[in-house]
């Protein structure tokens, strides 16, 4: 897959706005590019992926990323990112190694940490103020406001700010989140599996189930229950890219077991299993499609190749200090998020 490149943050490399040592800085983050060495899915299709943006606009996200940075070290404060451009840092801090020991000390020159909100009010109120003061220093620095999608400008006092760290990044707020998913899949098989019992007419006190069901009846069965395991692959896929493989898979592939067990137990009775023979073919060519290969996938549903189809903007709600935290340079005291990387 074509790796993306990294887009300019601006023309502001003229030596009466910037030192050397800021020019310096600046074109390192200018020519950083995010993606990891080999991958063949590139850092902004993930980002993309994972928060429902087009590629497009997971591109102009970065962009506003390395401006984020370059204020981290040159503000002379504290700052805050705007909801957008925090999640861009916490895809990029899932990569420790990438993070730590390469963009840090080589494009950074210096370590830059993520810190978290404390909470309460004080809290939101300094993370209100910090936000502003980083708004008005992008506008220093870079001749421009910041675009409004991107960056929201904190209207109203700071109170009105929601929390400054994203729900999915706090460790109480993740295992909730994590567990409605499990449940939400759970629930789904279990609801295949009643309507298949039901449509199925399967009997207590009868042979073991679904052995016990008849052609047509084991047919109804194999479909409900196939057709919601195909459903979740694609879900999934289009979710996290074409490399995921989620839980439908076991379902499909336990599926193709249940039927070849059904054709030897048919076949050790002496029943006609021409029917099986067939279902088990479609199977098997639907399981070798959701293990190997993605043809199944309409391509205007892949994250890595999909248009413009946001689904709401990752910032557009946030106001005041939208992702929380703050990035820090030397010097940097407390203030914000409850102080900065030195």
């Amino acid at each position: 897959m074509k790796q993306s490149h990294p887009h300019p943050m601006g023309d502001i490399t003229s030596s009466e706005v910037l030192t050397d040592h800021q020019q310096e800085l600046y074109l390192r983050l200018q020519n950083h590019c995010f993606d990891a060495p080999g991958s063949s899915i590139p850092f902004a299709a993930k980002l993309a992926c994972e928060q429902g943006w087009s590629v497009a606009k997971s591109e102009r996200v970065l962009s506003e990323y390395r401006r984020f940075l370059f204020l981290a070290l040159e503000a002379g404060h504290p700052v805050s990112p705007s909801r957008a451009v925090d999640q861009a840092w916490h895809q990029h801090l899932l990569d420790t190694r990438s993070y730590w020991q390469e963009f840090c000390p080589r494009v950074l020159g210096q370590p830059v940490h993520h810190t978290p909100s404390r909470g309460g009010e004080e809290e939101r109120q300094r993370l209100g103020e910090c936000y502003r003061r980083t708004l008005a220093s992008y506008r220093a620095f870079f001749g421009e406001a910041p675009p409004a999608d991107l960056w929201p400008a904190a209207e109203g006092p700071a109170t009105e700010a929601p929390a400054a760290v994203p729900p999915a990044a706090m460790p109480q707020a993740a295992a909730p989140r994590l567990q409605r998913r499990k449940a939400h899949r759970w629930g789904m098989l279990l609801a295949s599996l009643v309507i298949a019992l039901v449509l199925g007419g399967c009997k207590a006190g009868y042979q073991f189930f679904p052995f016990s069901l008849n052609g047509p009846a084991f047919l109804l069965f194999y479909g409900v229950v196939t057709v919601v395991g195909c459903l979740e692959v694609k879900r999934q896929h289009m979710r996290w890219g074409l490399k995921a493989r989620p839980w439908g898979v076991v379902v499909i592939g336990g599926m193709w077991l249940l039927g070849v067990a059904r054709l030897l137990h048919g076949l050790s009775l002496g029943r006609p299993v021409g029917f099986l023979i067939i279902a088990l073919t479609f199977m098997t060519l639907i399981l070798i499609a959701t293990m190997f290969t993605s043809v199944w996938l309409d391509p205007k549903d892949r994250p890595d190749i999909r248009g413009d189809q946001t689904n709401g903007d990752g910032g557009a709600s946030s106001r005041g200090c939208g992702g929380g935290g703050c990035g820090g340079g030397g010097g940097c005291g407390g203030g914000c998020g409850g102080g900065c990387g030195g």
